[in-house]
């Protein structure tokens, strides 16, 4: 992960607490670990790979490699074309960028990991009965 959203290492983090959380659930055996691993990757890795996404593109617009239209969108209000502009543009950009920070809860994708697991393990006995 490059380093433009500054959460590699708490990406990390969130991932060992998130798979933890699954691997210490008493339904957590020898027999469910696919299960279990199946769960945590159905969660955790689109929200890595957006991170991922979101660094790369963010880097581009910090090294001026992508313009804020190619980035995703420009910022509401700028209309000119000065360099003052496009620095207006850039930085609303990468706020927008930035705001999963403030919107994601890695406890709600704990929550959403167990219950993965239990649609799972669910549908797994059903097939045995």
């Amino acid at each position: 992960m490059t380093p433009h959203q500054a959460s590699g290492a708490g990406q990390a983090i969130e991932d060992g607490f998130v798979l933890a959380s699954l691997l210490a659930d008493p339904r957590a055996t020898r027999e469910t670990l696919p299960h279990v691993l199946q769960a945590y990757d159905a969660i955790r890795r689109p929200f890595s790979q957006d991170i991922v996404q979101r660094s790369r593109t963010s880097g581009m617009l910090y090294d001026f490699l992508l313009s804020p239209s190619e980035a995703g969108g420009d910022a509401v209000g700028v209309v000119g074309d000065s360099a003052a502009d496009d620095l207006a543009r850039r930085s609303a950009l990468a706020q927008r960028l930035m705001l999963w920070t403030n919107q994601t809860s890695i406890m709600s994708d704990r929550d959403r990991a167990l219950q993965a697991l239990d649609a799972a393990l669910a549908a797994e006995s059903g097939k045995v009965e």
